[in-house]
């Protein structure tokens, strides 16, 4: 009777919170400890998990999608998460190392470590507070169950008891007291920013929405998904040229108020870095010396103005990227750097790349091809792969035919044709000429076959060539060449108008198009060269066909393939589709960034 009166008085002290944090960080940690422990008792492990719920939220904000996904519904997890002797405990720990692993000597923590079970323990906990992956949320988790198993497991307590001579010399406490105090340290890496605080974070690219490339498109839209997280105000600094900057704003994809620049989709404050010309280059070329000059002093005034707590390097191959991250440092920044290439083969870009991911706190890349770009194995071991798209526009379903009836009319598409798609810069890297080659052998053996290209063009030569080898093969007509596209909603009805889409970039960090592509179910066929291969290879099976970009016959060979096989086609389709949706929709993506940079703002 006293106990259910001890029980009920906790809930009721759970109705009406603690002002202070340290009362709540108390109060979360009884409740967690009683629904742990309620075992054969589902009201009382119910009404306890609840309110720990309620209060945990109340510190450190939701689990992420990826975590959720983790638990499960049945929540199946369980024995993962605790030891036989806490089987009823409800799962509320999700880090990918378990406590039992641990106390099992774990391999990839015990490097360096001679001593007891209490060292590689204070390693883990080392390791989890710094995680960038792990919410704040997960974070405080995992803190009340270690501090429950070093209540209640007698070898936990054995373990706590136990300090290597060599340690206690060097640091003059022993094994609990590390254990209290970096537990403290993970909860405080825990809280929630509080809400007058908002984390600010400046982005730093060399484009933004000047161009309709993939990179220009990815940032708007993740722009977009973390101005709506509560806590975190993006802003974004990116090179312009006058001319450029007005015509964006005519065009209405910037607004001007009181001054200041921001974006008409995300809403986020630009920082323009205006850069005078020379020669009308329409390429803004960033590590030319000219341009270096012009963005180092801007670029120090807008660190001034923002005021940032994190600064996050797009692509840090140019020098002037590169110099603000160690700007940032000098002004005790925290820096997250993200590649979004392939491989790097210029040995003096490699070299630029190699010092901004060594200021970097922390390293990201699109896809493992990405990793290539790192010279040193532990940096590419290090760096964690992250990627999505804003895939609600590309929804078969969102298709308007009557728009897509009217491409079709443009284009001289007729109801029997077979249509393969690149959607991709005009480049050599995007490789159109070899395509185009390979496409004269499919064309020969189907008439029907057409081969629509689609992009923005900067190099005249390149244009020329793949214009001459268009008539060299008799193909005008067949091979379509089109400019880019406006809106993600013209895009749409571009893949609805087509039968397959083909990726042929020789050297490509992830290829947004095509997962796109994928996302609106059309079967597709890609370079194994470059991060595509990350698109086409998944864990369910292959969602379509790869190919030796340099290998004129398994280009056509792909595309034969695919156009020859209907049940293939939709095969793919439906795989594709569902692993777009799955894997990489945007709200996971910026989840991880928010992530990152709430655990960089809390150290």
């Amino acid at each position: 009777m006293v106990q259910k009166k001890r029980k009920r008085r906790l809930l009721r002290k759970a109705i009406k919170f603690p002002k202070s944090r340290r009362g709540k960080l108390d109060l979360a940690y009884d409740l967690f400890r009683q629904s742990a422990t309620q075992e054969g008792k589902p009201i009382w492990e119910k009404a306890f998990s609840d309110a720990y719920e309620s209060i945990a939220r109340n510190l450190s904000g939701n689990l992420t999608r990826d975590e959720k996904k983790k638990i499960g519904r049945s929540g199946v997890f369980r024995d993962k998460v605790v030891n036989d002797r806490f089987r009823g405990v409800r799962p509320m720990v999700y880090h990918s190392l378990t406590l039992d692993e641990i106390l099992d000597v774990h391999p990839n923590l015990n490097v360096g470590f001679e001593g007891t079970i209490s060292d590689r323990l204070l390693l883990l906990i080392k390791k989890v507070r710094e995680d960038p992956t792990l919410s704040p949320r997960a974070k405080l988790d995992y803190s009340n169950l270690l501090k429950l198993r070093a209540e209640v497991d007698p070898e936990f307590q054995k373990g706590l008891s136990r300090t290597p001579k060599k340690l206690q010399d060097k640091t003059g406490k022993n094994t609990q007291d590390r254990f209290n105090y970096l537990t403290r340290l993970l909860e405080k890496g825990a809280l929630e920013p509080s809400k007058n605080h908002r984390t600010k974070v400046l982005r730093v690219s060399h484009d933004y929405n000047r161009n309709t490339g993939g990179l220009q498109k990815h940032l708007q839209e993740l722009n977009t998904a973390l101005n709506k997280e509560n806590g975190i105000e993006v802003h974004q600094a990116v090179p312009f040229y006058q001319t450029d900057l007005t015509s964006l704003l005519s065009k209405g994809k910037m607004k001007k108020k009181r001054g200041k620049y921001y974006d008409a989709i995300s809403g986020v404050e630009i920082h323009p870095i205006i850069i005078k010309t020379r020669n009308k280059d329409k390429i803004m070329r960033l590590n030319s010396d000219h341009v270096k000059r012009q963005y180092a002093g801007q670029i120090e005034e807008i660190m001034d103005a923002v005021d940032p707590d994190i600064v996050h390097i797009h692509n840090g191959y140019y020098r002037p990227h590169r110099d603000v991250a160690r700007m940032a440092k000098d002004r005790d920044k925290k820096v997250v750097h993200t590649w979004h290439g392939g491989n790097i083969k210029i040995d003096r870009l490699r070299k630029i790349h190699d010092e901004t991911a060594d200021i970097a706190d922390y390293n990201f890349v699109i896809s493992n091809a990405g990793k290539k770009a790192f010279t040193y194995q532990q940096d590419r071991e290090n760096a964690q792969i992250a990627f999505g798209v804003d895939l609600d526009t590309f929804d078969p379903r969102k298709v308007n035919n009557r728009n897509v009836n009217a491409i079709k009319t443009r284009l001289g598409i007729k109801e029997d044709d077979f249509v393969f798609f690149f959607p991709g810069r005009y480049d050599q890297q995007k490789n159109q000429t070899n395509l185009v080659r390979a496409f004269s052998r499919v064309s020969n053996e189907d008439p029907k076959a057409k081969l629509l290209l689609m992009g923005q063009s900067h190099d005249r030569g390149y244009m020329d060539e793949l214009n001459k080898l268009v008539d060299q093969y008799g193909l005008r007509g067949k091979v379509i060449i089109e400019g880019a596209t406006e809106t993600s909603t013209q895009m749409r009805d571009h893949y609805a108008a087509v039968d397959a889409v083909i990726y042929p970039s020789t050297n490509e960090g992830r290829g947004r198009s095509l997962i796109e592509a994928l996302s609106m179910g059309k079967p597709v066929m890609a370079s194994g060269d470059a991060g595509l291969r990350d698109s086409i290879e998944t864990s369910s099976g292959d969602v379509g066909v790869l190919f030796n970009p340099r290998s004129l016959e398994e280009i056509s060979d792909s595309m034969s393939k695919v156009k020859g096989d209907p049940v293939l086609r939709t095969e793919f389709s439906r795989r594709g589709r569902q692993y777009a949706l799955d894997e990489l929709s945007m709200g996971s993506y910026a989840d991880t960034y928010a992530t990152a940079y709430r655990s960089l703002s809390s150290k």
